[in-house]
């Protein structure tokens, strides 16, 4: 009897969405705590184990920047956030970034302007289109698009004044004018 019930005690199920959600939430802010406990990495390490993408994602920032004692390690980082894209655009835009600042190798503005789109591609992300507006603005890694970077920044906006509204604001002044769904967008 106390075999089955030990048995039955170990028996695991998978986590429901909102036990998913709480613990990439944590393993995300955990991840941005300056000094880091060895408890809270083993918790995002084994939360990144058992496939959680956020706690993925965490574990690939304190490999990228070398926290939470753990060795500065981009080629681990870059592997975890490879896993992350299959997925989720999370993961690309982590690759994007990387690739832009050239972390771990040269930058690559041509690599970096890809993997932003193709982050959009799988979600919304304020970030990657800021990003990809930004590239398409200055003409890195690509022609310049005056038009798509103003789309773009378009999508980024969250409120007045934010970078992406003064970005909107400085591809405006280059004489680029708005389309009618555009218009929609910039008023509201």
């Amino acid at each position: 009897l106390a075999l089955t019930i030990l048995v039955a005690g170990c028996k695991t199920t998978p986590p429901t969405p909102q036990e998913a959600s709480l613990t990439g939430t944590r393993c995300l802010l955990f991840a941005k705590v300056s000094d880091l406990s060895a408890d809270r990495v083993d918790y995002i390490r084994d939360a990144s184990n058992n496939g959680n993408l956020n706690c993925k994602l965490a574990l690939g920032a304190l490999y990228e920047f070398g926290r939470g004692g753990l060795s500065a390690d981009v080629r681990k980082a870059r592997s975890l956030y490879e896993s992350v894209a299959t997925v989720d655009g999370a993961g690309y835009e982590q690759l994007a970034r990387m690739a832009e600042e050239g972390r771990g190798q040269a930058p690559d503005a041509v690599e970096a302007r890809r993997l932003y789109q193709l982050a959009l591609a799988h979600r919304e992300s304020f970030n990657s289109e800021f990003a990809l507006a930004r590239l398409m603005e200055e003409g890195r890694g690509g022609p310049q698009d005056l038009s798509g970077a103003l789309t773009h920044y378009l999508n980024a906006t969250q409120q007045i004044d934010d970078q992406a509204w003064a970005g909107v604001q400085r591809v405006r002044a280059q004489g680029m004018t708005l389309t009618a769904e555009q218009t929609q967008r910039y008023n509201e």
